[in-house]
């Protein structure tokens, strides 16, 4: 049987994984049941609020913030409908991304 799938070093993609696995689990209170797909691990694990997680991938890749930006309303799904209703971690994160695009021009 093969090894299953590692991801040699920590990348932007598994980092935005990560962010995610990370704003779910702040969103429903419960551990997200996928392991990250990080060599070193979540680099999120120990943050409470989106803020501190948007903060620290900031942090890391501070020249990625309008891609996370992109990748946010992908993951919530408003790009395929805008008019939906928008799930309040959402709507935290995009303001906190939005903040930080305006300070880093």
């Amino acid at each position: 049987m093969s090894e299953p799938f590692k991801i040699q070093e920590v990348s932007l993609g598994s980092d935005v994984s990560d962010l995610f696995r990370n704003l779910e689990r702040i969103k429903t209170n419960k551990p997200y049941e996928y392991p990250s797909l990080n060599p070193n691990g979540d680099p999120y694990a120990d943050y409470q609020t989106a803020q501190e997680i948007v903060n620290a991938f900031a942090n890391s890749h501070p020249k990625s913030l309008e891609i996370l930006d992109q990748r946010v309303d992908d993951f919530y799904g408003i790009n395929k409908d805008p008019n939906k209703d928008k799930p309040q971690i959402y709507t935290e994160v995009k303001e906190i991304i939005q903040k930080l695009l305006k300070e880093n021009k």
